[in-house]
Order: C-alpha cells, then structure tokens, then sequence
C-alpha cells in the first residue's frame, strides 16, 4: 500500500491518531530542484526519487529537515521511509529530535533515535517525547538527506494519576502492543474509561506482528 491513510481510534476516551496532514509544513536546510521538505508528508511511500515525492537537499554539512506540528505533541513514534532507487545508506546516523526550539537547527531538543539501519520502513518509538517541531539531522561535512515520507504519531490518552498523559505503565503497554497504527480503522463501543490500555488496544492487535528488530519498537 502505497498511500498513508488516517490511524483508527478507540471512542472519545481511547485514541490512536496521525498528526501528519496536508494542514502541516515542513521546511529543509537546503533543496535539491523540486525535491522539497513537504514531499515527505505528502501521504506517499514512493521510494523513487526520480518519480517526485521524496526530499534531497544540497551536499552540506549537517543538513536537517523539519516538521512543525502547529503545537505541541507527546509523540509515540515516528516511521520514516527511506530512498531506496540509489543511495539508500545515506541516511544512517540521520537523528531524530523532538522538542519546541529551532535553536542550533533542532541539535539542542531531545533525541528519539539514531537511524542505524538503511532499509525501506523503520519505526522509532519516541516514548512520548514532548515538542512541536520533529528534526531529522545528518551531522557530518558534506552530506545529503532525502527521505520520502515522514509519519508521525501521538497518543491521546486520558488524564490519569501519574502523568499528564496517561501512567507511564499504560503509555509503555501502548508501545508495546501497536505494530502498525496506520491500519488500525474499527471503532470499538462501551469500553469502561477505567478500562487499562493493554485491554482496550487488545482488540485491535491481535494476529498483529509484534517486530522484533532492535531499532523498531520494543516487543
């Protein structure tokens, strides 16, 4: 499936939802012709960059590409997708930072990961990391970045003792469980607000593949 589709939701008290829309704005340290920042929320997974929906800046030192969320997220995990026609290996050691400052280009706000693999699809759990703006930075002389889609998640959860978002218990289980959020569609009525979020998210995942490389999420 090549285009990215809304995440499905658990009524008003559970939801699973994707903050990338048409609505956001992403910008880039640089442009290589039309391969511009927004063709990685553009909704498509084409890996070809020649076909126009990746990004490609200019051979730089430590290029960046930046998404601004309008306000601010805890984010659960970010799936990026990878220029795979040529040139796949230049995104490793790429960094994932989340946090509100645009200071020093992102390298001041949290990491979330570093990219250490350069296949297709890699999800990075971010554990909720708070931020408006999303970084992916190369560090390095004379590097070039292009990816061709960026999606990013959140969690919305009820208030609960603990956190401002939900137990930390309850968020972890979250990750833990969710595999692919982009296919999650059914609506699941009468589930009790005092239901945990292992047993409410239960009834999307089950025959889902929990992945079991050490960069995805934890399983």
């Amino acid at each position: 499936m090549n285009k990215a589709s809304d995440g499905g939701y658990l009524d008003n008290k559970w939801s699973l939802s994707i903050i990338i829309s048409s609505k956001r704005n992403a910008t880039q340290s640089s442009s290589h012709y039309s391969n511009v920042a927004n063709n990685a929320i553009d909704g498509n997974r084409d890996t070809n960059l020649m076909n126009g929906f990746c990004t490609h800046t200019l051979q730089s030192d430590n290029p960046w590409w930046r998404l601004d969320l309008n306000k601010t997220y805890y984010v659960s995990f970010v799936r990026i997708t990878n220029r795979m026609d040529c040139c796949s290996e230049r995104i490793l050691k790429a960094q994932i930072r989340i946090g509100d400052s645009m200071t020093n280009n992102g390298r001041d706000n949290s990491l979330c990961a570093t990219i250490h693999t350069s296949t297709e699809i890699n999800t990075y759990n971010c554990e909720g990391l708070r931020g408006r703006y999303v970084y992916i930075i190369l560090p390095g002389r004379d590097k070039i970045l292009s990816l061709c889609e960026v999606e990013v998640f959140h969690t919305t959860l009820p208030t609960m003792e603990g956190t401002a978002h939900g137990r930390e218990e309850d968020v972890t289980v979250y990750h833990r469980l969710v595999d692919h959020p982009l296919h999650l569609t059914a609506d699941v009525e009468g589930v009790d607000p005092s239901t945990k979020v292992q047993q409410a998210l239960s009834v999307f995942v089950q025959g889902l593949r929990l992945p079991n490389q050490s960069n995805l999420l934890s399983s």
